[in-house]
């Protein structure tokens, strides 16, 4: 292997070991083991497990970044661009299952694996003030949208709702029979959640 490749597969490892065990119980040991590389190796490329920790959620939250092909909202309807945001967020937790992990995790550490400049922050953060803003405004503009949405609330507000169903999965599985990883609950899921979202905004 070479170098981008041998660092990939670290961090991959990494990916199952912290999904797993979290930060506290992952080892660096069982990381490499399953890289097949030394532990030597993985100190050589990353200082220790809060970087490789840091790497890991990079790598994971890669396959949701709403950053991507933000030029299509400039040709959805507001209502529209709202749909494509929650299909996103849906699909990023789905298709990622280790993301949910990672996020309970860091909520039992007060997110300290994340640093401010950490990927998916800025992509975070660019999204919310460059496209997410612009999208309410033209909705509300057009009266669409209801006058008094703050775009931070309401972004975090659509994540939340969106994102609960996959952080509390096991929760809604064993009280009400609800489970997420089945693709008709997930359709009726994200069906329910869509339709609760624009009606909360819309006017």
């Amino acid at each position: 292997m070479n170098k981008s490749e041998t660092i990939n597969n670290i961090v991959l490892s990494a990916i199952r070991e912290f999904n797993t065990k979290g930060i506290d119980g992952a080892r660096i040991s069982n990381i490499a083991e399953d890289a097949g590389v030394t532990k030597q190796l993985v100190y050589h490329y990353f200082k220790g497990k809060v970087e490789l920790y840091q790497a890991a959620l990079d790598y994971v939250a890669g396959g949701m970044n709403l950053t991507n092909n933000i030029e299509i909202y400039d040709e959805l309807s507001p209502l529209e661009s709202i749909e494509l945001i929650i299909d996103t967020i849906a699909s990023g937790f789905s298709n990622n299952p280790g993301y949910a992990t990672f996020v309970v995790d860091q909520l039992l550490h007060n997110n300290e694996g994340i640093g401010k400049s950490n990927q998916y922050i800025v992509s975070m953060r660019l999204f919310i003030e460059s496209v997410f803003y612009s999208v309410l405004q033209k909705g509300i503009k057009s009266g669409v949208f209801r006058e008094s949405l703050d775009s931070n609330i309401t972004f975090w507000m659509i994540f939340n709702t969106v994102s609960s169903g996959f952080l509390n999965c096991y929760m809604q599985k064993s009280i009400s029979n609800i489970d997420i990883h089945s693709p008709d609950e997930s359709e009726a899921w994200h069906n329910a959640v869509r339709d609760f979202v624009i009606n909360a905004i819309s006017k």
